[in-house]
This record gives C-alpha cells, sequence and structure tokens, in this order.
C-alpha cells in the first residue's frame, strides 16, 4: 500500500454471496479495483476481507456493489 494520508475505516466484508469470495487473488483484484479502496486481506475459506478504505470514499458505495456482484450473477462483477 502506497503511503496514504488522511482517515481511513476498517471494515471485514462478508463474500459469501459472489462466486470469487473463495478466491484469494480474485477477491483481492476485485476489491482493489474499486474507488478509495487502500489494502485487502483476503480470509477465501471464511469467504471475509478485510478492507482498509480512505474515509473520503463512500463506503455504501462499496457495500451497494457487492450487494450488486451477489446479485446479478456476471461473475460477481457488479457494475461500476
Amino acid at each position: 500500500m502506497a503511503r496514504h494520508r488522511g482517515p481511513t475505516c476498517r471494515v471485514v466484508l462478508d463474500l459469501s454471496g459472489v462466486t470469487w469470495g473463495g478466491d484469494r487473488n480474485e477477491a483481492t483484484a476485485q476489491l482493489l479495483a474499486r474507488p478509495g479502496v487502500l489494502e485487502v486481506k483476503v480470509d477465501p475459506h471464511r469467504h471475509r476481507a478485510v478492507v482498509i478504505h480512505d474515509a473520503h470514499y463512500e463506503l455504501p458505495d462499496l457495500w451497494n456493489w457487492l450487494v450488486q456482484c451477489a446479485n446479478d450473477g456476471e461473475q460477481g462483477r457488479g457494475h461500476a
């Protein structure tokens, strides 16, 4: 992670609803591609990820995207 200056938040995400939730590399890539996500640690066995998020970005946007991934069934890609 590049040195980030400013407030961050830590959130634990349940990835059990998305197709890539059990794949560490894919989950990490998908989450790091989202705006505001600074760092990701994925536990593929528990289908969970700990995300460090820039507090200046809207956390509900990340959550809504994740829910959309689970609902769409489009290989978990969701809509941006």
